[in-house]
């Protein structure tokens, strides 16, 4: 079958976190605490190729942006063939605040704690591969989309 979607969706979740590997310790931490909160403000995802089940893929991130206490990270998604040719299948970006929670559902942006910002610091060197596909402006507003919890799973 062809991969969804949703499916894609959900990659963008895992390859966030792994991302953020250099700094979960203290990030999960400060989200487990309940004051503060990492969050997502806008997703775009467009799909670019087809893959299987069983294909090889590739994941490209970068720090699209970054002025505290928000940013944007890009995604490319990539079918690596047997023979070592690389297909484009997805291209993304997200949009994301530090926030300070007020009561549920209430937050507030704050400056992100010295460690994430030195992070992202870090990051904002790098730039988007040179062959970015780019994204349209505005695009089809398709609901929400559930993302695994990585702090929820680490804080058990």
């Amino acid at each position: 079958r062809r991969v969804s979607l949703p499916r894609v969706a959900r990659w963008m979740g895992r390859a966030r976190e792994l991302a953020f590997a250099p700094v979960a310790a203290g990030l999960v931490e400060a989200l487990a605490a309940g004051r503060h909160g990492l969050v997502t403000n806008g997703t775009q995802l467009v799909l670019t190729g087809e893959c299987t089940a069983l294909d090889r893929i590739e994941s490209r991130l970068w720090l699209a942006r970054f002025d505290d206490p928000g940013g944007e990270i890009g995604f490319e998604f990539h079918r690596v063939a047997p023979d070592g040719r690389v297909t484009p299948v997805a291209v993304g970006r997200q949009r994301f605040t530090w926030v300070r929670i007020l009561d549920h559902g209430v937050v507030a942006a704050e400056p992100m704690p010295l460690s994430l910002r030195r992070f992202f610091d870090e990051l904002r060197g790098s730039s988007a591969p040179t062959g970015e596909l780019a994204l349209a402006p505005a695009q089809v507003d398709l609901g929400g989309v559930v993302a695994h919890d990585v702090a929820r799973e680490v804080a058990r």
